[in-house]
């Protein structure tokens, strides 16, 4: 029988500063409690070098990971470096909801390939990483196809820049970004 953490006490506890993230008391009073979080999406960096989309599921206690160039992991490469969020994520959610969340058994990683586009070189796999959050946040199907991919690195600097302050274009060109006045 399985115990209801996958983790001995002794060796970890959960500060107060990280179960206030998930009850929704930090950064500020605002962001809600995670009990009222279906889904958690975000980027993840691959080994330093390649960025896939990642949507956690916590009613269905599943991980996909979305890859824009499937052919560089596989699942058990997948599976392996999920393998502390697997984990981990669940252990906070049993301390922090044991009413929603009664074991903390790993959640399930999945790697979708229906209707995945892939990106056609290999330097656009951010740009497709974000759009695939974007796309999922919205509830959207994806509607990408490879030859966007510079198209769509113009798109999102633009939009950076729109909800950005005033920039300083000659940092920019030469490589550090930094505020008007700030530096």
């Amino acid at each position: 029988m399985q115990s209801k953490t996958q983790f001995k006490h002794e060796t970890y506890k959960w500060d107060s500063e990280m179960t206030d993230y998930v009850i929704g008391k930090k950064p500020v009073e605002a962001w809600e409690h995670w009990r009222k979080v279906n889904l958690i999406l975000f980027p993840a960096n691959v080994n330093g070098n390649h960025w896939v989309a990642i949507a956690v599921d916590l009613k269905e206690r599943v991980i996909k990971v979305y890859d824009s160039l499937p052919e560089i992991n596989n699942v058990l490469e997948i599976t392996k470096w999920t393998s502390c969020l697997r984990k981990m994520l669940p252990s906070l959610l049993v301390h922090t909801m044991p009413d929603i969340f009664t074991d903390a058994l790993p959640f399930a990683v999945e790697r979708p390939e229906k209707d995945i586009p892939n990106q056609g070189n290999g330097s656009d796999c951010g740009i497709f990483a974000l759009k695939f959050l974007e796309y999922l946040w919205a509830g959207k199907p994806f509607d990408l196809e490879a030859k966007d991919g510079g198209a769509l690195r113009v798109k999102i600097a633009t939009e950076i820049f729109k909800n950005c302050k005033q920039v300083s274009c000659n940092n920019i060109v030469e490589g550090n970004l930094v505020e008007n006045g700030c530096n």
